[in-house]
């Protein structure tokens, strides 16, 4: 035996509280008779007045209470063992917070917008396990594969650029967070039952600061992921018109804009998505696109979701869990029987014909 809802314990004080009301109900009553002492109207009022038909609806009131009460705790007994199954891929999300995702050409910004597209497509990720590295001038590894998107909406909210910008991380160095999103993808610990499903790496950045031709740390980290079964994908957030890097102070507020301005960099995203492309070109096939434009359209979001529906998709943990027999039917219906019984019962007796 064991209780579905612990945290109702406290509902056992209200049977007690009815008993106080039922004895005070019951001195009231006796102090006002008292005050109304032995009148002849009186006495033939109360004269059908049964105190054990009384006390009989009060009893069977209270039983229904106590049985309503326990059964909101839920009462379990009995157990059975059941099987979960989740299918789905493996997503690592490797998201830039350098302080170009600050620029405020798409609204409110780029950090933002891209976290609200990231917060909308968990909302569409059933059943696939998501990962969050994290990335600016350094890279870690702020979320393994987990199916628990709470938690991943949780680190989300947490991300800031100035933390990264405070350790003099500055910058991006979008070769280690690669490297560090094809380890979330390929640690033994994450490998699960079937080594063969499908895993991607979701690059989410505006390409800044990473020319093609010095790209080529970058070039290669895409290629040794690519070498162990890892597809990556990129979704560009900002505009080709670009805007200025603001500058903020320590508590995130902007000051002034900076003299460098900042463009959606598609080039080098298009070459580290697709190992045939060459720098300056974007495939626009709608088939082979691995690159998607992101400039505050929710389109983006379906998008993605229609892409890795495309993939293969496999068990990624069978999880037994028991789920323990629900009892409180048994209490509700003679609960609900004892009610109804009470609206029958009369607190009056029959009078006889030698009263009348």
């Amino acid at each position: 035996m064991r209780w579905g809802s612990p945290d109702l314990l406290w509902l056992v004080v209200i049977p007690v509280l009815v008993l106080a009301l039922y004895a005070y109900g019951h001195l009231v009553r006796r102090s006002l008779l008292a005050k109304l002492g032995e009148h002849r109207l009186v006495e033939s009022l109360i004269s059908t007045f049964s105190v054990q038909k009384r006390l009989m609806k009060q009893l069977v009131v209270f039983l229904a209470v106590v049985l309503l009460c326990v059964a909101s705790i839920r009462p379990q007994y009995g157990r059975r063992a059941e099987t979960l199954k989740y299918t789905g891929i493996d997503i690592a999300i490797v998201f830039d917070i350098s302080r170009s995702m600050l620029v405020e050409d798409i609204a409110p910004n780029r950090l933002e917008a891209s976290r609200q597209l990231v917060q909308t497509l968990l909302g569409r990720l059933q059943g696939h396990r998501v990962g969050l590295v994290p990335f600016a001038g350094v890279s870690y590894v702020q979320s393994p594969l987990t199916v628990d998107q709470g938690a991943i909406r949780m680190y989300l909210d947490q991300l800031d650029p100035l933390e990264l910008s405070r350790r003099g991380a500055g910058g991006t160095n979008l070769a280690m967070a690669i490297k560090q999103g094809t380890r979330v993808l390929t640690g033994e610990r994450d490998k699960g039952e079937d080594d063969n499903r499908s895993r991607v790496l979701l690059l989410i950045t505006d390409g800044h600061d990473i020319p093609c031709e010095k790209g080529k740390a970058a070039r290669e980290a895409a290629e040794a992921a690519r070498a162990q079964g890892i597809q990556i994908m990129a979704v560009g957030v900002g505009t080709l018109s670009g805007h200025f890097v603001p500058q903020v102070d320590e508590n995130g507020n902007v000051t002034t804009l900076s003299s460098v301005e900042s463009t959606l960099n598609l080039d080098v995203l298009e070459e580290l998505t697709n190992p045939d492309s060459q720098c300056g070109t974007v495939d626009t096939d709608a088939e082979n696109r691995r690159v998607f434009e992101y400039d505050g359209s929710e389109q983006t979001t379906q998008v993605l979701v229609n892409a890795f529906d495309t993939l293969q998709q496999s068990a990624i943990a069978d999880k037994t869990r028991h789920r323990y027999n629900e009892k409180f039917q048994y209490l509700v219906l003679p609960a609900i029987i004892l009610l109804l019984g009470d609206l029958v019962l009369s607190e009056r007796r029959r009078r006889r014909e030698d009263d009348l």
